[in-house]
C-alpha cells in the first residue's frame, strides 16, 4: 500500500503545518516517528497545499498500471463523493486512514486536538474554521456509509474512525473473506447459479423496479424468493447481503451498531441488501416495533443509494415501496422446474407425476432434487438406500420437506400398502374406483389440454363419499385409493377437530385443509356425518353456530384443490348440499355368497399352517361383512397359537359364536350344520 502510506506521510505533514499556523509550535518533539515519517513522504511528494493539490500530484506522476489498493482508494473516494471532488471529504478519509493506520497520529490529534480524525479538523486544513451545519451534517451522514462515525453533538467533533471494513476494503479483501457473522448470509453475483426454469420475467421486473427510484422492493408470497433475489443481483451485477429481520431489527441495544455494520458492507463491496425472516407470529406490539424497525433500516440504506429487499409478507417501511407476488406455481410450472432439475442432475423421473404428487415450491423442488441426486436422502433418522427402489426413495424425501415444520396433531399421515386388486367389491365398483385414480392423476389433462380451465375455475378437487354399514370395506378402499394415487393418507383426528368454543372448529379444519393441500395428501373423513350433517332448524344459540360450521365446510370443500374421502355409517345423515360437491357416492352393501367366498380365501393366505377350512360353507353358511371376516379369522389364528396346531375349523366357528354373540344375534345348535359336532 505504498500509495496510501504516501499519502499518509502527506496528511501528516500537513497537519504538522497547521499546528505551526495556529501556535502549536515543534509539535514533533513529542512524536518523532511521524517526523520521520513526515519527513520522508513529504519530500517525494507535492508541498503540502491541500490534499486536493496533493491528489492531483500523485495522479500526474502515477504509472498506467495501478495498484488494486490505489484502485480501491479512488473507488472509495469516488463513492463518498458521488464522482465529484469535495477537498474536505477527501480530507476527512485521510485524516480517519492516517490515525487508524499510524497509532502514533492518533495520540498526536489526541494530545493537541482532545480528538481524533474529525470533520472539524478537515474544515482547518481546507481553510474552513467556521463549517455551516448543513453541510456538516450532509458530510457526516456520508462518511458513516464507510466509517465509523460518533453520534456526537456537535457533529463536526465527532470521531471518524476506519474500522475493519473499510481496511479489508482497501487491502483488496472481497465480500467473501468479510469476517462470518451470525444473521448475515452472502453471496457474490459472479458465483454460479442454475437458471430459473419459470418465471424468469420476476427477475427482470425486480432488477427494473429498483432502478426506477423505489425505496425497496417487497417479495411476497412463499418458494424462491431469496433464489429470485440472486438472479435480480446477477442481472444488476451487484453482490447481495442477506440479512435477517432480526440482526437489523432486533434488540434496541445493538441494532443502530448492526445496522451502521451493514451499511458499510453494503456501500464498500457494492451490495444489495436483502431483509428476510420473521419467525412464528409474534405480538401486536412486537409486530409494530419490528415494523418500525424495517421502515429505519429502509430508509438508512435507501439514503446511502443501497438497494433493498425484503423478503416478508406484511408491508413495511415507507415511501415508494415496490411489490412483486409469488403466486403458487401452477402443475405446468411445476412440470417445467421438475424438467430442469432432473435435466441437472440427470434423474430419471416421471415429471407429470412428479408435478402433480407433490405441490411443492420451485425451491422445495430444488432441495428434494439435490437431496435425491446425491444419493443422500433419508426419511426420518434413518437413511434411505438405493436399493430401497429411487421413486420411493424420492417421495419420502419430498414428503419429509413438504411436511417439514407442520402440525400433524389434527390427524395422522398413513402409508398405505393395499392394493386394488386386493380390494373385493363389484366390477362396476372397481371401475369407478380406477376413474377415481385417474381423475387425480391424469385430471389436469382436461383443464390444460381440452381447453376446460375457464368453465371450472375452481371446484377441481376429486371427492368421494363412501356409504354402507360398518365392515363393508370403506376404509380399505380409502386405503387403497391413496395407494394407487401415490400419496399418503392423511386421516382426519375427529375429536380434536370439534371444538367446544365457538370459531375453534373452523379454525381446524383450515389446518387440515392447509396442510392436505399443501403436502397433497388424500384428505380422508372417518365418520363423515359428525362433521357434515344436516343442517337444522334454529331453536337455541348452538344450533346456529352448528349451522355455521356446516356453512364453512360447504365453502371450504369448494375451494378445495385435491383428493378428499368421506366415509359414514349413515348416508342419509349428510347433509344434502355436500352431496352435490361430492363427484362420486359409492354405496357398500353386504357382501353376496361369492364375495365373502373370496373375502374368506383372501385372509387364508399360502403361509397360514392349517387344516382344511371349508370356505363354501362359510360363505354359504354366514352373511358376515369383509370387516368381521377378518376378525373371525385373527381371533382363530390366536386359537391355534395358544394350543399349539395348525388352524382348523373349530377355531374358525368359535371365533365366528364370539362374533355373533358380540352383534347379539342368537346361536342355536341349528346354526352350525354339518360341523355342529364340533361345537358340541
Amino acid at each position: 500500500m505504498k500509495q496510501i502510506e504516501k499519502i499518509i506521510g502527506q496528511v501528516i505533514l500537513q497537519v504538522h503545518d497547521h499546528m505551526e499556523e495556529t501556535g502549536r509550535q515543534d509539535s514533533f518533539e513529542r512524536f518523532p516517528y511521524l517526523e520521520m515519517l513526515a519527513g520522508h513522504y513529504g519530500a517525494q511528494g507535492a508541498a503540502a497545499t491541500g490534499c486536493l493539490q496533493g491528489l492531483q500530484a500523485r495522479s500526474s506522476d502515477m504509472p498506467e498500471t495501478k495498484s488494486l489498493q490505489e484502485e480501491r482508494y479512488e473507488a472509495l473516494l469516488t463513492k463518498l463523493s458521488g464522482g465529484g471532488e469535495d477537498a474536505v471529504l477527501m480530507t476527512a478519509v485521510n485524516l480517519a486512514l492516517a490515525a487508524a493506520l499510524v497509532t502514533e497520529f492518533a495520540a498526536y490529534l489526541n494530545y493537541y486536538t482532545g480528538n481524533r480524525a474529525t470533520l472539524q479538523l478537515a474544515y482547518e486544513l481546507c481553510g474552513e474554521f467556521c463549517p455551516d451545519h448543513a453541510e456538516v451534517t450532509k458530510r457526516w451522514r456520508v462518511l458513516q456509509r464507510a466509517f465509523q462515525v460518533e453520534k456526537k453533538t456537535p457533529l463536526h467533533y465527532a470521531n471518524i474512525e476506519a474500522g475493519h471494513e473499510v481496511l479489508s476494503y482497501l487491502a483488496g479483501d472481497t465480500m467473501s473473506n468479510v469476517r462470518p457473522c451470525d444473521g448475515v448470509e452472502r453471496f457474490e453475483y459472479e458465483s454460479p447459479l442454475h437458471p430459473m426454469y419459470v418465471r424468469e420475467q420476476l427477475a427482470d421486473a425486480g432488477a427494473k423496479l429498483l432502478t426506477q427510484g423505489n425505496a425497496a422492493l417487497q417479495l411476497c408470497g412463499r418458494g424462491g424468493r431469496r433464489f429470485l433475489v440472486r438472479h435480480i443481483a446477477k442481472r444488476m451485477k451487484k453482490n447481495v447481503l442477506f440479512v435477517r429481520i432480526d440482526f437489523v431489527c432486533g434488540d434496541e441495544e445493538n441494532r443502530e451498531y448492526r445496522l451502521m455494520q451493514t451499511l458499510r458492507e453494503a456501500f464498500l463491496h457494492s451490495c444489495i441488501v436483502c431483509i428476510h425472516g420473521g419467525g412464528p407470529k409474534a405480538s401486536k406490539q412486537r409486530e409494530e416495533e419490528t415494523a418500525a424497525g424495517v421502515s429505519y433500516a429502509v430508509r438508512v440504506l435507501s439514503e446511502a443509494g443501497i438497494p433493498v429487499i425484503l423478503c416478508m409478507e406484511k408491508a413495511a417501511g415507507r415511501g415508494k415501496i415496490a411489490r412483486i407476488e409469488l403466486t403458487p406455481l401452477s402443475r405446468a410450472e411445476r412440470a417445467r422446474v421438475w424438467k430442469g432439475f432432473a435435466e441437472q442432475y440427470d434423474m430419471d423421473v416421471d415429471i407429470d407425476q412428479c408435478s402433480i404428487r407433490y405441490r411443492m415450491t420451485a425451491s422445495e423442488i430444488a432441495r428434494a432434487a439435490a437431496e435425491w441426486g446425491s444419493g443422500c436422502g433419508s426419511a426420518g433418522n434413518e437413511r434411505i438406500h438405493v436399493s430401497d427402489g429411487r421413486a420411493e426413495q424420492l417421495s419420502d424425501i419430498c414428503y419429509r420437506i413438504l411436511c417439514s415444520g407442520e402440525t400433524q396433531k389434527l390427524g395422522t399421515v398413513i402409508r398405505p400398502r393395499v392394493r386394488l386388486s386386493d380390494l373385493i367389491v363389484s366390477e362396476q365398483t372397481k371401475k369407478t374406483l380406477g376413474e377415481i385414480c385417474c381423475g387425480a392423476a391424469q385430471g389436469y389433462r382436461i383443464y390444460e389440454e381440452w381447453g376446460l380451465d375457464q368453465q371450472y375455475p375452481y371446484g377441481r378437487s376429486v371427492s368421494v363419499l363412501l356409504a354402507g354399514a360398518p365392515g363393508t370395506g370403506k376404509t380399505m378402499t380409502a386405503h387403497v385409493l391413496a395407494h394407487e394415487i401415490g400419496a399418503p393418507l392423511y386421516q382426519v383426528d375427529l375429536p380434536h377437530i370439534m371444538d367446544k368454543y365457538i370459531g375453534e372448529t373452523e379454525k381446524h379444519l383450515e389446518q387440515v385443509f392447509d396442510f392436505a393441500g399443501k403436502t397433497n395428501m388424500v384428505l380422508f373423513f372417518d365418520e363423515a356425518d359428525a362433521l357434515f350433517a344436516k343442517r337444522g332448524e334454529v331453536t337455541e344459540g348452538k344450533d346456529r353456530y352448528a349451522n355455521m360450521e356446516v356453512a364453512y365446510l360447504l365453502q371450504r370443500m369448494e375451494q378445495f384443490d385435491g383428493v378428499v374421502i368421506l366415509a359414514t355409517n349413515f348416508y342419509h345423515h349428510i347433509d344434502k348440499a355436500f352431496l352435490r360437491r361430492i363427484k362420486y357416492v359409492l354405496s357398500y352393501q353386504e357382501p353376496d355368497e361369492a364375495m365373502r367366498k373370496k373375502m374368506w380365501e383372501s385372509c387364508l393366505t399360502p403361509s397360514l399352517p392349517r387344516e382344511t377350512i371349508d370356505t363354501d360353507y362359510l360363505a354359504n353358511r354366514f352373511a358376515l361383512s369383509g370387516g368381521v371376516i377378518k376378525n373371525v379369522i385373527q381371533s382363530a389364528c390366536i386359537a391355534a397359537v395358544y394350543e399349539r396346531c395348525p388352524l382348523k375349523m373349530e377355531h374358525v366357528l368359535r371365533a365366528i359364536r364370539m362374533e355373533y354373540e358380540k352383534m347379539e344375534r342368537s346361536v342355536t345348535p341349528e346354526l352350525w350344520g354339518e360341523y355342529g359336532y364340533l361345537m358340541e
